[in-house]
């Protein structure tokens, strides 16, 4: 056998064309769906070199008509990373803002898993917002308490 027909023997059994070809689709451990990019996909420097790509990355790309910037986090709004609907989808700007998101809420969920824990619950006597805290507390999150902090430490 040639190795033009070796090649040509791969090329015939590659992808869609594969007995054990599932539509390109996988489950990451994570829990994400990456899909085989496809061949005219407009933004390429989002594909890996594997050719995949996170299935809610490419989904809210062509929704934007651009690529998404690396710092860019796509949430899935009902916590199921497998559902990749553009209406469960929602973008942050930043790992921050989005970590943000997920502190505001789990506030609620802070009294609830407080016996768990060594912490106290308590509100915030600024904002009104659910905190743990220790014994030593000021009475203030750590968002109020922060600019106090900073006019002191400059001081």
């Amino acid at each position: 056998m040639t190795d033009a027909q070796r090649a040509e023997q791969r090329e015939r059994i590659r992808g869609a064309n594969a007995p054990w070809w599932k539509g390109g689709r996988a489950l990451t451990d994570g829990g994400y769906i990456t899909a085989a990019a496809p061949a005219d996909y407009p933004f390429p420097e989002s594909v890996s070199a594997t050719n995949r790509i996170r299935e809610h990355r490419m989904v809210m790309e062509l929704h934007l008509g651009r690529a998404l910037r690396p710092s860019e986090v796509v949430h899935h709004i009902n916590g199921d990373r497998a559902d990749n609907r553009l209406e469960n989808l929602e973008l942050y700007e930043s790992h921050a803002a989005h970590m943000h998101e997920h502190a505001d809420a789990s506030a609620s969920r802070i009294v609830v898993n407080a016996s768990r824990t060594r912490s106290i619950p308590s509100t915030c006597r600024t904002c009104g917002v659910a905190y743990r805290t220790n014994a030593r507390s000021t009475g203030q999150c750590a968002k109020c308490r922060a600019p106090g902090y900073e006019a002191r430490r400059k001081r």
